[in-house]
């Protein structure tokens, strides 16, 4: 394959139900090249205080720390599997995609938990960020909230296709919750 692995999430990550700045962070992430602590680390970059700054346990921020076991994110991962009725497994992006592909699902629902999945990929970014280079504080709720909003109003633009009969119950429970 010419040394490049093959990307067996990409059809979930590119979905129509993602925006597109979810879709470029989430395939990033995906394919370990978030500029996580630890990765500016490994490139040489001097990084002065290499903890994650979003939770208190001074863990190395890593990829799989910052999506998957940070304790500052089980409140985002415990309210949307909530609201979507879910189980996933925590861990490094790629592997959330995995188990989201793998699934006995409609092929639209794992679509909508892709997208949904990605947003929480980039709005734990973007909180990330803000309080590293801005000093500010993101509240848990806060991002729950904006990224059921994001959702719903990406659901909503796209009219829902007859093979997506199966799934309409779940569709139906995420607009109105």
């Amino acid at each position: 394959m010419g040394g490049q692995d093959k990307m067996e999430n990409a059809s979930l990550i590119w979905s129509k139900f993602a925006q597109p700045k979810h879709r470029l962070i989430a395939w990033l992430a995906t394919k370990k090249r978030m500029l996580t602590k630890e990765r500016l680390g490994q490139m040489r970059i001097t990084v002065t205080d290499m903890a994650c700054c979003l939770c208190d346990d001074q863990a190395i921020e890593t990829s799989q720390h910052l999506f998957g076991n940070c304790p500052w994110i089980q409140g985002i991962r415990r309210s949307l599997l909530q609201w979507t009725d879910t189980q996933l497994h925590a861990g490094e992006p790629k592997l959330v995609f995995d188990s989201i592909r793998r699934k006995h699902w409609q092929k639209l629902k794992k679509e909508v938990m892709a997208a949904i999945w990605g947003a929480t990929i980039y709005h734990i970014w973007t909180a990330k960020n803000k309080k590293l280079f801005q000093n500010g504080n993101v509240q848990v709720d806060t991002i729950v909230t904006q990224i059921k909003k994001e959702i719903k109003e990406r659901i909503s633009m796209i009219k829902l296709s007859n093979r997506g009969s199966m799934s309409r119950g779940f569709i139906q429970r995420l607009l109105c919750n």
